[in-house]
Order: C-alpha cells, then structure tokens, then sequence
C-alpha cells in the first residue's frame, strides 16, 4: 500500500511522483516527434495524459479503500493511500475514452502508436514511484536477517521490495525502449503485461506491509488482478493483431 499522497510528512516521496509523471511526458514527447505528429497533437496527449493520471490517482485511491473495506469491515475508514493496480485500470479506461471521443477525432493519432509506447511511459514513471515508496518507507517486504535486507525506521530490517520493484522497472524500460526504438517491435504492451504480472506475483509473496487487502484463495489482490491479466492476454494479443497492427501505417502526420 503506497502511503497517503495528501497526508505524507515525507516530501520525496511525492518529488519521486513528479519525476515519474515526468519521464512519462519525456517519452510521449520523444516518440510522438518521432512519428511526426503536430506540435498540437502532442500537447493535446500531453494534456489528455495529466487527466489520465488525475483520475488514475483517484482510482488508486478507491481500490485501496475496497481493499480496506474487504479486509476489515468493521473497522473500516476511508483513507487517501493508494494501490498501484488500481490506479493503471482506471487511468487505462479514462484514456481509452479519450482516445476515442477527442484524441482520434480531433488529431487524427493512432492508437497503434498510443499502444506501442504507454508500456514504456508506465514503467519509467512507477520505477520512480518505487523508490518514492521506499523513501517513504512504505511497501516494505517482510523481515529478514540476511544480507539483502535494510533496516527501515520502526519496522525493522526488510526485504526492499520497493527498491527490487524499481530495478526490474528499470530494467523492463531499458527492454521496451530497444523494442519500440530499435527493433520497432509493436507489440510492447504485451511485453509489459507478461513482465510486470509475473514479476509481481512473484514479489507479492516477498511483501510485508499492512493494507493489501483480504486474500481469496490465498492470493493478495494484486495477485488476483495478475491471473485476470493472464487470462485476458492472448485475448488482447489477438485483437490488436486484427484491428490496429494489420492497418497500413502512415509515415507523416499532419
């Protein structure tokens, strides 16, 4: 559970917010001149990409509190803190549709081009949210005597999975920057998708902190959103095959 945004002593944590949101600008910029879009599409993403995270932090927000209320209904009280799951769910389905009611209209911009390069927006922004979590000491993993643990303030010493998480990020981007930038490779958010459900599930189990939720099956919340995404893979996979990558790409924009 990443910690309350509005409530939190800690600054860095919501400097390391900023720096992601800002990397995710960097790279809409960087790939969207490179496909030759006007300087007012761009802006129009730009701004379309703000109101996507606004609303993502509010669907961050009420998944964490679903979580809360499942977890514990008795003592139940809304908060402000956040889960990342439910901030990308919401933040995918507010652009989507604005995608289709003024991005598509109004610009003229592909949705092939929006696919191929949010995966590489959403995990250059969330690896430096990782490391805000760890700075603010929240998302910690469990206990641990070995090496690899960091004695945290209070709780003890821990299994970073906060800094674990940001590492494979960077990494995932490094990965998706030479597919979509090298190897124009198109179909990057399935990367993303396989990458990031595995690797955390996996990391889930490694997890120490209060607020994640009720389990079902003995799966954390998290978990159970990473078999849904498992299940919808190929789905998606072959949807994009047929309706956006069999399209003839345009080489200039207006």
């Amino acid at each position: 559970m990443c910690p309350d945004l509005f409530g939190i002593e800690d600054f860095s944590y919501i400097l390391l917010i900023a720096i992601g949101i800002a990397t995710s600008i960097f790279w809409i910029v960087f790939y969207f001149k490179r496909r030759n879009y006007s300087r007012n599409a761009i802006l129009d993403i730009i701004a379309c990409t703000f109101f996507t995270i606004a609303l993502g932090i509010v669907g961050a927000m009420l998944f964490q509190n679903l979580y809360d209320l499942i977890k514990d209904p008795q003592n139940y009280t809304f908060t402000f803190s956040m889960t990342f799951y439910g901030g990308l769910i919401v933040g995918v389905i507010v652009f989507i549709l604005l995608y289709i009611f003024y991005l598509k209209k109004h610009d003229n911009i592909l949705f092939e081009d929006v696919v191929k390069v949010a995966p590489i927006c959403i995990t250059s922004a969330h690896a430096f949210g990782r490391i805000g979590c760890f700075l603010a000491g929240c998302c910690y993993g469990k206990h641990t005597d070995s090496w690899i643990g960091i004695e945290f303030p209070v709780i003890g010493k821990r299994i970073p999975t906060q800094l674990i998480e940001a590492i494979f990020l960077f990494v995932l981007t490094g990965i998706l920057f030479f597919l979509i930038f090298k190897a124009q490779f198109k179909y990057t958010l399935h990367v993303y998708m396989a990458a990031y459900s595995i690797f955390r599930f996996i990391i889930e189990f490694f997890r120490g902190d209060d607020g994640r939720g009720g389990t079902l099956l003995g799966l954390y919340p998290s978990q159970v959103i990473c078999v849904l995404i498992w299940i919808i893979f190929v789905p998606t996979l072959l949807i994009l095959r047929k309706y956006v990558f069999n399209k003839p790409i345009e080489d200039d924009k207006e």
